[in-house]
């Protein structure tokens, strides 16, 4: 087998590392170089050119590192096609969103076709013992059923822990509402007891 370029296209003069993400949804490739503060981002299509320049993402910070979340991820009321998390070199990761401007307030079908769910499609042996498939995708429609699923679907390992969070969140809360009970009642204690106190007074000063 031979490998062809299909497309040229010069990028800089820099001779960094460079940090690649396809997305396949959308046939757009990302592109951040090591100690740059631009993203750049293009479109790939089967007819030539191939490549097609859109436009960069810049900033006046250079990254260390990027890495960019999985398509279901994303907020898709906002239109948001991709989001990635750039490492810098004050010790935090800026979140930088890519969106599609849209009037349209409903679903956009062809910005989120479905897509790679975390459901893996084969085992750990099927795989060793040489055999492939697809990627099980699921839809980012709100509300449809493979979101859903995927949404509610606990995990193996840690889905334990985190069916036990929320038993211990309402323990809490019932302890507060015990201890808030009890205060009011030494509350309303201590203000019968003031009244009698008051009472008392009253008929020595009527005498």
């Amino acid at each position: 087998d031979t490998l062809e370029n299909l497309a040229m296209e010069e990028i800089d003069q820099s001779n960094a590392v460079l940090f690649i993400h396809y997305d396949p949804d959308t046939k757009m490739i990302y592109l951040a170089g090591k100690g740059d503060s631009i993203i750049r981002y293009y479109e790939l299509d089967k007819e030539s050119p191939h490549c097609h320049w859109l436009t960069n993402y810049s900033t006046n910070v250079p990254q260390r590192g990027v890495c960019f979340m999985p398509k279901r991820g994303c907020d898709v009321s906002l239109n948001e096609v991709a989001k990635c998390f750039k490492l810098v070199a004050k010790g935090y990761c800026e979140p930088v969103s890519f969106t599609v401007p849209r009037k349209s307030e409903l679903f956009q079908e062809d910005l989120f076709p479905d897509t790679q769910g975390d459901e893996p499609s084969l085992s750990a042996s099927d795989w060793l013992d040489g055999k492939d498939a697809e990627p099980k995708k699921i839809s980012l429609r709100p509300g449809g059923d493979g979101a859903a699923k995927a949404a509610k679907k606990p995990k193996k390992g840690l889905g334990g822990l985190g069916k036990m969070a929320p038993k211990k969140k309402e323990a809490k809360a019932d302890d507060e509402e015990a201890e808030l009970i009890e205060t009011v009642k030494q509350l309303k204690l201590k203000v019968e007891e003031q009244e009698k106190r008051i009472k008392a007074l009253e008929d020595k000063v009527g005498h």
